[in-house]
């Protein structure tokens, strides 16, 4: 079968979170495929765009052009107009720029991917059903029950599970220097137990402060990391409410507690922690990145039942599932894996069983080929 050319958007203009990483992942596994991939990103300025470097890394052009939320982008319309796409395939909030800023009659079919749960306003319900959005492709079978009580017809619903690169997560990963950094002056018996994911506040680090807290209450030796960027300034705020917290439970959080800010190194971050937490408690979460990649690198994890995060994080099976916005059951399970090694080994296994199974960006990459060549045939997105 001939390559096809394929044009992805996002309204990113780094690659810091979910949509921009696994656009990029999935365009290495396109291109790995021998497709013609072209991203593009939004021309905003950003202190971190730099990222972007991974675009050109993975063999795939990229292309930076205004991506306003309320403005027609005449740079994306030519770019459409001339590039003799097969296919656009969009990310968050891409679709509505394109879709301002292109006639049905000058679109090739687009793809749009959905990685949240939150229920669709009717304004956006409107635009999802436009004649060239052949396909929704959604992260986890829970945003596809949301699209079709919003109105979504079934057959253009595809559940396309996110990914994660097998050559950066995988189990085994020597993580001794990322542990001598962060146990620096630790008794050697010491757990490490993190969050990574950046510091916004459904993400929840105040729920994990807390849970930490209690923790420490029961156990000295365990030590807390909070990894990622800090988009909103929250740090010192969660820096003055571990303060509080120790406090009011009579512990050294502060002093156990290191913010690390964003790195590089996740892998290698992961690899190093004895648990690994997702404490998000928005209700629209997708399918967490963070605890696919966890359970790649056979990890133990606690993660919380929000979103389609239970088709990863199956409780008691390859991890521990609790309730959001509860710093008591986040503590309970939290030490039910340290307590029990064995336990979480088991469990952490079987992940990684998953993880291999369902979300590796080959698989993914061939399911979507699958998909673009479905749409071009005519045929629903749906199988």
């Amino acid at each position: 079968m001939r390559p096809l050319k394929i044009l992805q958007l996002a309204d990113h203009s780094e690659i810091i979170s979910g949509g921009a990483v696994q656009m990029v992942l999935l365009a290495r596994g396109l291109h790995d495929l021998g497709h013609d991939v072209t991203c593009v990103f939004d021309s905003a300025p950003s202190p971190l765009e730099h990222t972007l470097e991974q675009v050109t890394r993975a063999g795939v052009r990229l292309v930076r052009v205004p991506m306003g939320k309320k403005e027609v982008s005449e740079p994306l319309r030519a770019l459409v107009a001339g590039g003799g796409f097969d296919v656009v395939h969009t990310h968050r909030a891409s679709y509505k720029v394109l879709l301002r800023s292109c006639g049905e009659g000058e679109l090739p079919p687009v793809v749009v991917n959905r990685g949240q749960s939150r229920p669709l306003r009717p304004r956006e319900l409107h635009k999802m059903l436009h004649p060239a959005v052949r396909a929704h492709v959604v992260v986890a079978s829970h945003i596809r029950d949301v699209l079709v009580a919003a109105g979504v017809p079934a057959e253009r619903i595809a559940v396309v599970y996110g990914s994660y690169d097998p050559e950066r997560f995988r189990p085994g990963l020597d993580a001794s220097a990322v542990r001598r950094e962060l146990l620096a002056g630790a008794p050697d018996d010491t757990r490490l137990v993190g969050i990574v994911a950046k510091l916004s506040h459904y993400k929840s680090h105040d729920v994990f402060l807390e849970a930490a807290a209690r923790l420490l209450e029961r156990r000295s030796a365990v030590r807390f990391a909070i990894v990622g960027p800090d988009p909103e300034g929250a740090r010192a705020g969660l820096e003055d409410l571990a303060a509080s917290l120790a406090a009011r439970h009579g512990v050294p959080l502060p002093e156990r507690l290191t913010f690390t800010g964003p790195r590089q190194d996740v892998p290698e971050i992961l690899s190093a922690l004895d648990v690994s937490v997702s404490a998000s408690a928005t209700p629209w979460e997708g399918l967490s990145g963070v605890m696919r990649e966890s359970l790649a690198m056979a990890r133990p994890v606690v993660c919380t039942d929000v979103g389609g995060n239970r088709e990863l994080v199956r409780d008691g099976e390859t991890g521990r599932l609790i309730p959001p916005g509860d710093p008591l059951a986040l503590a309970d399970a939290i030490a039910e894996l340290l307590d029990d090694p064995e336990r979480a080994r088991r469990l952490a296994a079987a992940g990684h069983r998953l993880a291999v199974e369902k979300f590796s960006n080959p698989a993914r990459a061939r399911t979507m080929e699958s998909l673009y060549r479905r749409l071009l045939a005519g045929e629903p997105a749906a199988t």
